[in-house]
C-alpha cells in the first residue's frame, strides 16, 4: 500500500471530524483490508490481542470487521456503544492484484479517493450514502449545528493514482 496524495490531510481532517461527531468515536476505516484502519491508542492493546486469539477462525481481514461491529460478545464489550466510522474515500493504493483472502488475480481495487462502500467493504463497515449522502463520514447523524462542511476529496488528486474527475474509465 501507498499514501495517496493528500491522504496526510485527509486523515487529519476525518479525526478531527470524527472526534466533534462522536467524541468517544473506536474507529475509522479509510481504505480496505487490513488497511486504512484508524483505532485509538488505547484499544491497540485489545485489538492485537483479539486478532491472535481469533486468527484460526477466521481471516483477520474479517476480524477486523467484527471487531468494529462488536459482533461477538468479546469485541460488543470493547465496542461498549461507542462508534466505527467510515470515511467515504479510500487514502491508500494498492500495490497487488491479488488479495490475501483468495489466489485469484482482482480484476481492480478501488484507487485513490475513489468512494468505499459495497462490496468492497462489509455493510456493517461501509460507507452509508443513503443516510449520509451529503457528507463524507458515517454515521453522520449529529445535531446540524455539529456537521461540519466536506472537504472534495476526491477533486484534489491529480497523480496517476487517483480516478480522473474528467474522465472515471481512464487514469
Amino acid at each position: 500500500m501507498l499514501l495517496c496524495p493528500n491522504a496526510l490531510p485527509s486523515i487529519q481532517y476525518m479525526l478531527g471530524k470524527a472526534e466533534k461527531y462522536k467524541p468517544n468515536f473506536m474507529s475509522i476505516r479509510a481504505s480496505y483490508g487490513m488497511n486504512g484502519i484508524i483505532i485509538r491508542d488505547e484499544d491497540v492493546r485489545g485489538f492485537s490481542e483479539y486478532l491472535i486469539q481469533h486468527q484460526e477462525r477466521r481471516p483477520p481481514d474479517h476480524l477486523v470487521v467484527e471487531w468494529f461491529a462488536g459482533e461477538t460478545l468479546q469485541s460488543k464489550s470493547v465496542k461498549n456503544s461507542r462508534s466505527h466510522f467510515s470515511f467515504r474515500y479510500n487514502i491508500l493504493h494498492h500495490l497487488g492484484i491479488v488479495s490475501t483472502l483468495r489466489s485469484e488475480k482482482s480484476k481492480s481495487f478501488p484507487k485513490c479517493f475513489e468512494e468505499l462502500g459495497e462490496p468492497t467493504l462489509f455493510k456493517v463497515e461501509a460507507f452509508d450514502y443513503i443516510k449520509c449522502r451529503n457528507d463524507d463520514i458515517s454515521p453522520c447523524d449529529v445535531d446540524e449545528n455539529v456537521k461540519t462542511p466536506n472537504v472534495g476529496w476526491g477533486m484534489m488528486c491529480d497523480s496517476s493514482l487517483c480516478l480522473n474527475p474528467k474522465n472515471p474509465n481512464k487514469l
